[in-house]
């Protein structure tokens, strides 16, 4: 919506095919610590998931580095990992994205 909502999403998950580096391709699930805070939806930016912004992607995230990556608050990091594994710093311009939505 316009106006942006939680929703819970228990089957809601976050993969990475790349990583900064150089970890595998990953899937990361659901601590079960924030189950309202799985995704949520706003018209003004791209996806965001989890209670304390695991992964939040602005508008315009190609032109930018306002996105951000902190990943561990709802769903989990991987063991020995920093939060911003993925992109090596927590803030980061998006070069490509994709999100699924399966019902």
């Amino acid at each position: 919506t316009s106006y942006g909502r939680w929703a819970v999403s228990p089957k809601a998950f976050m993969f990475a095919l790349t990583c900064e580096n150089g970890h595998s391709p990953i899937k990361m699930v659901q601590t079960g610590q924030s189950p309202n805070f799985a995704v949520y939806h706003h018209s003004s930016y791209g996806p965001a998931f989890g209670g304390g912004l695991d992964l939040y992607v602005c508008d315009n995230p190609h032109m930018n580095t306002k996105s951000y990556l902190d990943i561990g608050s709802t769903y989990f990091c991987p063991q020995g990992q920093s939060s911003h594994f993925i992109t090596g710093t927590s803030n980061f311009q998006v070069q490509e994205m994709e999100v699924f939505a399966v019902r």
